[in-house]
C-alpha cells in the first residue's frame, strides 16, 4: 500500500518535464555521498580497500526512508511536483545501480576463485572415480 501511494503521487506529465542535469546531480551526490560517508570508513575499519567499497557500493541503495521523506517535503510544499517526481527516479536509479555495482566488484575475486574451483572440483572427482573404481572393477 506505501509504494502504491508513493507511486500515485508522481505525476506521469512531470516524468518528461524532469531535467536531466538536476537527476544526475542528485544521482551523483547521492551514490558518491554514499561511498565517501560508508565506503572509506569501512576501508579504514576493516582494513581492506575492496570490502569496504563494498560496503559503500551496498549502502547506495535508497528506500522507504527517503520516499517518507520526499513524500513530506511534497505534502508540506518543501518541493514542486517536478523535483518530487525527480527524486523518486533517483531513488529508482539507486536500487538498481547499487547491486550492479556490488556484482561488478566481486566479478574479477569471482574469476580468480573459479579456477581454484574447477582444481578443486577436479580433484574431488577424480578421487570420487578412484574410490567407485577401487571397490568396483571395470
Amino acid at each position: 500500500m506505501f509504494f502504491a501511494v508513493i507511486g500515485a503521487r508522481v505525476n506521469l506529465v512531470d516524468v518528461f518535464e524532469i531535467n536531466i542535469v538536476v537527476f544526475l546531480g542528485i544521482l551523483g551526490v547521492a551514490i558518491f555521498s554514499k561511498i565517501l560517508g560508508c565506503g572509506i570508513p569501512a576501508s579504514f575499519l576493516l582494513k581492506n580497500h575492496k570490502k569496504g567499497l563494498r560496503v559503500g557500493y551496498g549502502m547506495i541503495a535508497r528506500g522507504e526512508i527517503a520516499f517518507v521523506t520526499v513524500g513530506f517535503g511534497l505534502s508540506y510544499a518543501v518541493i514542486d511536483q517536478t523535483l518530487y517526481s525527480t527524486i523518486i527516479f533517483v531513488v529508482l536509479a539507486t536500487i538498481f545501480i547499487s547491486p550492479e555495482l556490488l556484482r561488478l566488484s566481486y566479478r574479477k575475486e569471482n574469476s580468480k576463485n573459479s579456477s581454484r574451483t574447477k582444481k578443486k572440483t577436479n580433484f574431488v572427482l577424480f578421487l570420487t572415480k578412484l574410490k567407485i573404481g577401487l571397490f568396483f572393477d571395470f
